[in-house]
């Protein structure tokens, strides 16, 4: 797991080609943030980052300053850049089919939003149905957070991965094309048709990713599970991954289940492996955009130690304060690494859709699991 975040530039951005030719990927784009010229590009792969060979930057760019006019710099913000990139054949020519490219343009001395593009993916695709059970946004959603776990938890090729949460593999779909045969990852969901349909169409192909399906109770997605929740132990031995990743589920959770699986991530991840979580969470910024009608969840009403936007089905939406998300997190032996406010609130420049805080476990710790009780 890479130690050396790099400070975070505001940006945006888009691979719109990327080609091989010559032993070479060749990668045509554009990418912005406010105020700061590109200044560099560099190609994440999962055996770490390559500088390009040649590389032009700060190319004309009047389409993207038509479309976006309130960007600056978006005049001059295309690029194209080409690696010497082993995963090209010497013979090979034309578009990077079936391939994950993921660029990382620099602006000084931080680091835009990475630039992802999957191109023609030959793994199977999950049905319209299937996608529509968790929202919009696949393959789109797995590519951005594949980037977040690379650029803000550290994440390499090698690294062993707990999905909490999985679905169909809509964050697996992406790590399939970043994971090498080092690498393992591991998924878990309460909905049956979805472990069923990745474990069918994605471990074939990937044989060093499995999928779990545990019964649990929820009452937004399935009301007859058997399982509790805040008594549920992760099935995977101690200190066993790099980085787990918990997308869009603690907004579906109560604060007592928050803090158990807070515990069971402590004990699973290594001494030093981080945590990519999710959340709705409370501040002055968040509470103003609620109580304004900016926020896409109204978290007005309390439910426990959180707030829900629907007291009829509490785990639509839950939301938590931010200081006593902390709270539980030190409690628990891990410590917030970094923090990304997201825009759910109407907050300008949110880093995603949800807030993300990176969690890390402490080294020093050695069993997390007596600070983790609840009573």
């Amino acid at each position: 797991m890479r130690r050396d975040l790099p400070p975070a530039a505001p940006s945006e951005g888009v691979i719109d080609e990327a080609w091989c030719d010559g032993g070479r990927l060749h990668v045509r784009g554009w990418a912005a943030a406010g105020g700061a010229a590109l200044s560099s590009l560099r190609l994440h792969t999962g055996h770490g980052a390559l500088d390009p060979v040649e590389a032009a930057l700060g190319l004309p760019s009047a389409d993207v300053a038509a479309a976006r006019p309130d960007l600056p710099r978006a005049a001059e913000a295309r690029f194209q850049a080409c690696f010497a990139d082993t995963g090209c054949a010497a013979d090979a020519s034309g578009p990077a089919d079936d391939r994950l490219v993921m660029v990382e343009p620099w602006f000084g001395a931080s680091a835009g939003r990475a630039l992802v593009r999957l191109h023609a993916p030959q793994l199977p695709q999950p049905s319209r149905r299937l996608q529509d059970d968790i929202g919009a946004g696949f393959p789109g959603v797995g590519l951005e957070f594949l980037g977040h776990f690379v650029q803000l938890a550290g994440l390499e090729g090698g690294d062993a991965v707990l999905d909490v949460g999985c679905g169909f593999g809509r964050m697996a779909y992406a790590l399939a094309y970043y994971l090498g045969p080092a690498g393992r990852y591991d998924g878990f969901d309460i909905m049956r048709p979805h472990i069923d349909w990745a474990a069918a169409n994605l471990t074939p192909a990937r044989p060093n990713f499995t999928f779990r399906h545990v019964d649990l109770f929820n009452r937004h997605y399935n009301r007859r599970g058997r399982l509790r929740a805040d008594a549920f132990a992760f099935p995977y031995p101690d200190a066993s991954f790099d980085l787990v990743g918990v997308t869009s589920v603690f907004t579906h959770l109560s604060g007592r289940e928050v803090r158990h699986y807070l515990g069971e991530i402590a004990r699973v991840l290594r001494p030093g492996g981080r945590c990519l979580a999710t959340w709705f969470l409370m501040d002055d910024a968040s509470r103003e955009g609620v109580a304004a009608g900016r926020a896409s969840e109204a978290l007005r009403h309390r439910w426990g130690d959180g707030y829900v936007s629907r007291r009829w089905m509490p785990e639509w939406a839950v939301g938590f304060d931010e200081p006593r998300v902390r709270e539980w997190v030190a409690e628990r032996g891990l410590a917030v690494r970094l923090t990304r406010h997201g825009g759910w609130s109407g907050r300008a420049g949110g880093a995603s859709y949800q807030d993300i805080l990176v969690l890390e476990r402490d080294a020093r710790v050695t069993d997390p699991r007596p600070l983790a009780r609840d009573g």
